[in-house]
């Protein structure tokens, strides 16, 4: 119903209350966020100062079994799907330390998601965060960076490899 909302062009309040109706009946149901986030992003009419007071409305609704996963799962969505958010860390404020605590719990949660880790590396690089790029590196599984896609622009694997193992 969200998807068919954006669609008919509904009004924030009116997308909103209906958000609100579904996390109701199901608070952890993932889909339902994604949803109501792609809605918020700009190239569907929304406000990215719309999208940040939404994640961190979501953050503090799933913190009891998520933590600050929410964090991460919101801005990777927003990267992987705005056209206007690709540097999105770099040019909107958003705290990669908070992030970053999103990426470790989700890690705790899923800590053998290749996905999960390839993402957070990505991310890392991303944000010039060699400390934790370079924890991660050796945890990557080198096979499968091509199928995962992952790896964008010029933010290869090789690219952030060099970039933090060429520095003393």
């Amino acid at each position: 119903m969200l998807d068919i909302a954006v669609l008919q062009r509904w009004p924030l309040e009116k997308r909103l209350a209906l958000f609100d109706e579904a996390v109701k009946a199901e608070p952890y149901y993932y889909p339902t966020y994604f949803r109501m986030a792609t809605s918020l992003m700009p190239r569907w009419g929304g406000k990215l100062a719309d999208y940040h007071r939404f994640v961190e409305t979501a953050v503090i609704t799933t913190k009891p079994i998520d933590g600050n996963s929410m964090y991460a799962r919101l801005y990777w969505h927003l990267s992987d799907n705005g056209d206007c958010c690709q540097d999105m860390l770099l040019t909107s404020g958003i705290p990669w330390q908070k992030m970053k605590s999103g990426f470790d719990d989700v890690m705790q949660r899923y800590p053998g998601s290749q996905w999960n880790r390839q993402h957070y590396a990505y991310f890392a690089c991303r944000e010039s965060d060699r400390k934790a790029f370079l924890e991660l590196l050796p945890t990557l599984d080198q096979t499968v960076v091509k199928s995962f896609n992952v790896w964008r622009g010029s933010y290869t694997l090789d690219y952030c490899k060099d970039q933090f193992t060429l520095r003393s």
